[in-house]
């Protein structure tokens, strides 16, 4: 799914932010910048992939936990 991510680079393909108590998901397929709210020349959109309730995660508790593997 995210072609070409990296330990170095997986902040480009996936982010991660907090809403309301709430940790939003995003990934980017082509990682062209994965950050909400702003736009790039990407071929693929930032997408949101998943909404966690009620928990406050960053995308490196998330990987070390490996919730979130590549």
């Amino acid at each position: 799914l995210l072609d070409g991510a990296t330990s170095t680079n997986i902040e480009q393909y996936v982010s991660v932010s907090t809403v309301n108590g709430d940790t939003q998901v995003f990934i980017d397929r082509d990682g062209q910048g994965a950050t909400p709210n702003t736009s790039s020349q990407s071929q693929f959109e930032l997408t949101h992939l998943i909404t966690l309730q009620d928990r406050e995660l960053s995308l490196d508790q998330l990987l070390q936990n490996n919730q979130i593997i590549y």
